[in-house]
């Protein structure tokens, strides 16, 4: 019962056995392939490095003298391949002085087994370098795991659970590295900020939940009203703003009113599917400039017009350069 035990266990383990000698080859394939694992033979140290090129093993067993390519030579090429660094390194050699373990150290093996060598040592040492090899393996594992999960809060942490929009934290943060980039590159830099006219009176009528729905059919038409580089926000309750790069004042201006018209055009659903009056939006442009340097007045002036745009009677696009300059400067 034993037996089967490890031979199950070990029979997804690979070993690549690496000898000029055919007969030394087939010693220790019949040695292994008892113990149930799969090996795989080459005859010389380039065809270890095809081997291992085209299917990565879990060890190596490398004779060290061989013509062409020797044991060090191709376990040094093993070491220096980020891709197969990690692979352990068993060398099979004759040779017994500790100049040459010095040297077969130096080029990277883990362990040596001495021909001619017995049996048992030598499964002892593939059964010893295995279980270090299944160690790396699962640390490997965890740590991409652990890269997943940063990556899954960082974006949690980034995002507005209703609409799947980045957020105003994102926002705060992002800016900043556009209008630096913008800067270093002389590129333009936009910002547009939208409100949702009278959203109170849509919650109030028709319950919270017919209004988150209006906002995330809004935030679905922002996303596909923009370019794959433009960036939409969710900004707080029904405010949102998109990040345009390499958009002029003028372009801005031209893709707030698309924005604008494309609301007042679309048959927006209630949250039992049924059609809901028309609804407008409040916008507000600013780009990167003389009024407007970096990211926190940037928002402060798109704001400002956002304001101004809702004080006007709702429903329009503000994008004057004098709107509101004491508020924002202040």
């Amino acid at each position: 019962m034993a037996q089967t035990t490890r031979v199950g266990r070990e029979a997804n383990r690979r070993i690549l056995v690496v000898d000029d000698v055919a007969t030394n080859l087939r010693l220790v394939e019949g040695h292994l392939r008892r113990e149930g694992y799969q090996v795989q033979l080459a005859g010389s140290g380039e065809g270890a490095l095809r081997a291992i090129e085209a299917q990565e093993p879990d060890l190596v067993l490398l004779d060290v003298i061989m013509p062409g390519v020797d044991g060090f030579e191709t376990c040094r090429r093993i070491r220096a391949n980020p891709a197969t660094r990690h692979i352990p390194v068993i060398l099979l050699t004759s040779l017994t002085d500790l100049d040459h373990k010095a040297q077969g150290q130096r080029a990277g093996a883990d362990d040596f087994v001495t021909k001619p060598f017995d049996r048992n040592e030598l499964l002892i040492r593939v059964r010893s370098m295995l279980r270090i090899k299944a160690l790396h393996d699962r640390l490997k594992q965890k740590i991409a795991e652990l890269e997943s999960a940063k990556i899954r809060l960082r974006r949690l942490a980034d995002t507005d659970p209703l609409t799947s929009l980045y957020n105003k934290r994102y926002l705060t943060e992002g800016l900043r590295i556009e209008v630096a980039r913008a800067e270093r590159y002389h590129n333009e830099l936009s910002l547009i900020m939208i409100d949702v006219d009278h959203f109170k009176a849509i919650n109030d009528r028709f319950g919270h939940q017919t209004g988150d729905v209006v906002l995330q059919q809004m935030a679905t038409l922002f996303v596909n009203g923009v370019r794959s580089i433009d960036i939409a926000h969710r900004y707080g309750g029904e405010e949102f703003a998109i990040v345009l790069p390499e958009t002029p004042f003028a372009g801005a201006v031209f893709v707030a009113e698309r924005l604008g018209e494309q609301v007042r055009r679309h048959r927006f659903l209630d949250v039992d599917g049924e059609p809901l009056a028309p609804i407008t939006i409040s916008i507000g442009v600013a780009s990167r400039g003389a009024e407007a340097a970096d990211a926190e007045t940037l928002i402060k002036l798109a704001d400002a017009r956002l304001y101004d745009a809702k004080q006007r009677g709702r429903n329009c696009v503000v994008a004057e350069s004098n709107v509101l300059a004491e508020s924002v400067s202040g």
